[in-house]
């Protein structure tokens, strides 16, 4: 954190998911910074590691397979918004903040970052 901007990184290989996720994070917490986003698994190694984001807020399905392995590796908090219920590796995530189900509103949005906002509180 820098200023108190939170910087996130933005996993998601749909497009016009990705552009509804940014456009929600802008409206509910306006001092969020993209950091930075990819569609692939792979790349999002290089920029997590580019970047140091404080939030990572990701896709279960990328571009290139599933980002559990990314996810599990890193010690950043996550916030998951996904189309796929079933997903039991999700709950071992040590750095999971929240697992929404899309289609995603902006009440789910602004309801996970205040998840990621109290988690900072305990830490």
């Amino acid at each position: 954190m820098n200023n108190g901007a939170i910087k996130y990184l933005l996993l998601e290989d749909e497009y016009y998911t990705a552009l509804s996720i940014k456009m929600m994070i802008a409206k509910a917490r306006p001092h969020y910074v993209l950091a930075g986003e990819c569609e692939s698994a792979k790349d999002a190694v290089s920029l997590i590691a580019s970047t140091h984001p404080d939030l990572i807020i990701s896709s279960v399905i990328l571009c290139d397979g599933i980002s559990l392995n990314t996810l599990r590796s890193c010690h950043i908090p996550v916030i998951i918004f996904t189309g796929f219920p079933n997903f039991r590796e999700l709950y071992q995530l040590p750095n999971l903040v929240d697992y929404v189900l899309k289609p995603i509103s902006e009440h789910d949005v602004a309801t996970s970052l205040s998840k990621f906002e109290k988690s900072l509180l305990t830490t």
